[in-house]
Parts: C-alpha cells; structure tokens; sequence
C-alpha cells in the first residue's frame, strides 16, 4: 500500500493518480529508444581487417593461375618493357656518362625520354589490380577500360609510386652510405661493422616495401588518396609481414634462378629470354600484390553515426 502525496489516504502502489483527489502519483518508466538500424552489422574501429593467415603458397600459385588463364594481361607490361627498353635505357646511359664525366651536359631529349618511359611504367602498374579483380570475378579483361581508369588516377598513382620509392631508397641509401664511412676507416675492424650497417639498411627497406605492398591495389579499387592508401595499406600488412616478406624474397630469387639458367643459352638469344623474364616477374609481381588485398583484404567499414534519441512517451492524464 501507499499513501497519496496530496491528500494522504491509502492508495494501491500500481496507481497511477489517487481515486480520491485525482493527484496523479506516478508515470509509468518507459525505456528511451534509438532510431536506427542496429549497430551489430557493422564492424568495430579497431577491426579494419580479418586476421586470417596468408599462405604464401596459395598466393604464388593462385596468381600464377591468373597469369595462364589469361595471358592477355602481359600485354601492358610488354607495352612499358618495350618503351623502357628503348627510352629508358638510353636516358639511364645518358645519365650515367653525365655523371662519371664522359659528358658535359644532358640532353634535353634524354630528360623528356625518361619522363615518359617512368609515366608509361606508372600507368602500367595500375592497370593490374582492375585486370586481377575481372579475372577472378570471371569477366571479360578490358585493357581499354583498365587504361581509362589508370589515367584517371595517374597523379595519385605517380604520387604514390614516389613517395614508396623514396622512403624504400632512403631506408636502404643511409644504411650503404654509413657502411662505406665504416668501410674507409681501416682499424678496430670497421669494415665488418660496415656491411653489418649495409644488412640493416637492406632490412629496413624490405620492411618498408612490406608495409606499402599492397598501396597500389588499394589505391586503385578504392578509389582513395595518396596518403590514405599508403595508411591502409600499412594497417592491412599488420600481422601479415611475414608472408609479405616471403613473396618478395621467393619472387627474387626465382628471378635470380632462372636469369642464372638463361647464361647457358647463346649470347644471340640471352637478350631476348631475359626481356621476356623480366616481363613476366613485372606482371606477377603486380598481380601477387592485386590478388592478395583482393583475397584478404576487403573494404573498411565504419561506423555508423549515432542515431538520434528519442524521449520516453508520457501517459496522458486521465
């Protein structure tokens, strides 16, 4: 029993006004309610990725078998072998003699032949994450549209392709620049210290070339930003250095393998299989990259915003 807080008479404890003098006594306690779809389809701020272990194995492989199914996609890095071959080489001479004093000058013509083998090469490159995705969706491969899509993102693409350089030659150019100062200096056995210094700059670049592995596939199929792919790509490679690490070195030393296999071969066709090697490791080496953020990657999904709140319903008065 309770009493009426107005007329004080006993009243039942689930009124809710008193029979007497009509106070009311209380108001039933309703829960506030979110409009809004539920928050559980989305995933949490700290989980961008899955952690599923990457098998390297099936990465080589699977990828290897978009390059045979449709060998259509070798055509691009043809395109850019052939372009770098006979510009690139030429500017890289140029420069070469320049620098080593055989050469007062640069021609003007070998600056504007390396800027354009370096901006067909960076194309190129985004070609391969729109061609792995229809092969594996099982579409048709479309070079026209793979090269419309790349030159609409050629500053991002050119962006990107720097910036991962640098930082990579910068990591490994500070290790080799202290090994050499090591090097010159004769006593308390500084030349081993300096190749020990040279390893680890070597390291630190394999570590960086790991993190930003993937910032081109994300760059292209999402559609994002210099900085923002370089950053997604880093969080993507969280918990997946290892295998990163693994297809680079695998991929270079079967590299290194066959180029050895190619010196039995005559010196009149050496040239041509090594153009052709090289070509293939280019185009496998993009597509590792491609199919392994389409395989284990995935689109970041955030949050949703806070929905709105709406105050508890109030019973009438009677």
């Amino acid at each position: 029993m309770s009493y009426c807080p107005d007329c004080g008479k006993t009243i039942d404890l689930d009124s809710y006004f008193c029979p007497f003098c009509g106070t009311a006594t209380r108001r039933p306690v309703v829960p506030e309610s979110r409009v809004g779809p539920p928050p559980d389809p989305y995933a949490p701020p700290g989980g961008l990725f899955g952690l599923e272990r990457v098998s390297v194995g099936a990465v080589l492989s699977a990828s290897w078998r978009i390059i045979t199914r449709r060998p259509i996609i070798l055509i691009p890095h043809l395109i850019s072998a052939i372009v770098g071959t006979v510009l690139g080489v030429g500017a890289v001479l140029s420069f070469l003699a320049f620098f080593s004093g055989f050469t007062t000058e640069v021609s003007p013509l070998t600056i504007v032949a390396l800027l354009v083998a370096l901006v067909i090469n960076t194309i190129v490159e985004g070609f391969y994450p729109i061609l792995t995705k229809r092969v594996l969706d099982g579409e048709d491969v479309d070079l026209g549209g793979a090269a419309s899509h790349a030159l609409g993102r050629f500053y991002s693409l050119l962006g990107a392709s720097i910036v991962i350089a640098l930082l990579t030659f910068a990591t490994f150019g500070i290790g080799y620049v202290l090994s050499l100062a090591a090097v010159d200096m004769d006593f308390f056995g500084l030349a081993f210290i300096g190749l020990i210094i040279m390893v680890i700059g070597l390291v630190l670049a394999l570590y960086v070339m790991c993190w930003y592995y993937c910032a081109i596939p994300v760059l292209m199929l999402e559609d994002r930003g210099v900085l923002d792919a370089l950053s997604t790509s880093k969080v993507f490679s969280q918990g997946k250095k290892k295998a990163i690490f693994g297809l680079i070195i695998v991929v270079s030393l079967l590299s290194m393998l066959v180029s050895i296999m190619i010196d039995i071969f005559p010196s009149s066709v050496r040239g041509v299989l090594m153009i052709l090697v090289g070509l293939f490791f280019a185009v496998y080496n993009s597509v590792l990259s491609s199919y392994l953020y389409i395989r284990y990657g995935g689109l970041r999904v955030a949050p949703p915003p806070p929905a709105p709140v709406i105050p508890a319903p109030v019973s009438p008065m009677p």
